[in-house]
């Protein structure tokens, strides 16, 4: 969403990343503490005042994320990493279709949040020195309040995403959860925005300038992810209502297991980057499957090496069958990211990639 995120570490074995926006994030904490709070307790005091701010808010942003991504694992549910960015963060959850496991898995987040600052407020009653009193005061009432702003049901906040789940839960229908969460979502934001916009009106509320820019920016950016959503359920929608047969290409050719990969290269994968290609034995029509990509990866080492030792195993790929909605296939080939093969009678039929699901939503919104 905002850029290119780096690798910070892992905790639980769940991947910490950030986005480059979380730097300016803290960057922007620390400056506004030093310029406001430099003339009463020095320089060299502000700037530690400002670096502590920026470690309990952010700290906090990673706790928030870190409760979503530990009531998952509790629902045994495949958490994929965290990342942060300016405006909060994201936890990626492999989710099943329960309604129950997404209730629990989001409510913890504002839930938490709100611990949190009710944690350092209480804090903020010990032997402090007043800055720092101030400060977890500050910080405190800002995680309750941002707490209690995200359980607000503005699709994407995790408000959003509890009455995502209680739709669900009550109709039983995911997709429509989908639409009324997100057409909510939407609602709230353009509300949000308009307030905002009230806010930067000449003459009107001139002191609130800048609240009213930023309110008007994320909810703008709210607004955009929440449309997106519906969008996408609206695409979803169209691919129910196709088949794996009616958008698959042909099979590829199968593949001697016992040519050299440089051969392979030559006469098979080149200009089929994307496609996947069934390797045969000498005994068995179908041993393994060789992509491109695991091809490069031994044949950059040594291209002589023959292709059974680059090739993947047949559950290295999704098999999908001729009568798989395109929907489902599409949530598959996104959350897995692996080549999908067309498989009847034990035997590759044909094969399927998101460029031949968009060519058939293209033509089928073209007819």
């Amino acid at each position: 969403m905002f850029g290119r995120s780096i690798r910070i570490g892992s905790i639980g074995g769940i991947p910490i990343s950030v986005d480059v926006s979380w730097f300016l994030l803290a960057a922007f904490l620390v400056y506004q503490v030093v310029s406001q709070r430099s003339a009463d307790l020095g320089s060299g005091t502000a700037l530690a005042i400002g670096l502590l701010t920026a470690v309990l808010f952010l700290g906090s942003i990673l706790g928030h994320e870190l409760a979503h991504a530990g009531v998952a694992r509790l629902r045994n549910l495949p958490v994929t990493g965290i990342r942060l960015f300016m405006f909060g963060g994201s936890t990626g959850i492999q989710m099943e279709n329960k309604p129950a496991d997404e209730f629990l898995t989001t409510v913890v987040g504002p839930l938490t949040s709100i611990a949190i600052g009710f944690a350092l407020v209480g804090a903020s009653f010990a032997h402090f020195p007043p800055a720092v009193h101030d400060t977890l005061r500050w910080v405190g009432g800002l995680n309750v309040f941002l707490g209690i702003l995200n359980l607000v049901p503005g699709f994407p906040l995790d408000g959003g995403r509890i009455l995502h789940a209680g739709i669900w839960k009550l109709t039983g229908n995911e997709r429509k959860a989908n639409s009324i969460a997100a057409r909510s979502g939407m609602v709230v934001w353009a509300v949000a925005a308009a307030f905002g916009l009230y806010l930067v009106i000449p003459g009107v509320a001139r002191s609130n300038l800048d609240s009213g820019i930023w309110i008007l920016l994320i909810s703008v950016m709210m607004f955009q992810g929440a449309k997106s959503t519906l969008d996408r359920e609206r695409i979803f929608d169209h691919l129910s209502q196709g088949t794996v047969h009616e958008a698959m290409g042909p099979p590829p050719e199968t593949i001697p297991d016992d040519i050299t990969l440089s051969d392979a290269l030559d006469r098979y994968l080149r200009g089929h980057e994307t496609e996947t290609f069934p390797v045969s034995s000498q005994f068995q029509p179908m041993v393994g499957v060789l992509t491109f990509d695991s091809a490069r990866k031994v044949g950059s080492e040594n291209p002589l090496r023959p292709v059974r030792d680059a090739m993947l195993p047949t559950s290295g790929v999704l098999q999908v069958r001729l009568d798989d909605k395109l929907d489902a296939v599409a949530n598959r080939l996104v959350a897995e990211r692996l080549p999908a093969v067309v498989v009847q009678d034990g035997q590759i039929v044909g094969q399927i990639a998101i460029p031949d699901i968009d060519r058939w939503l293209r033509g089928r919104r073209v007819g």
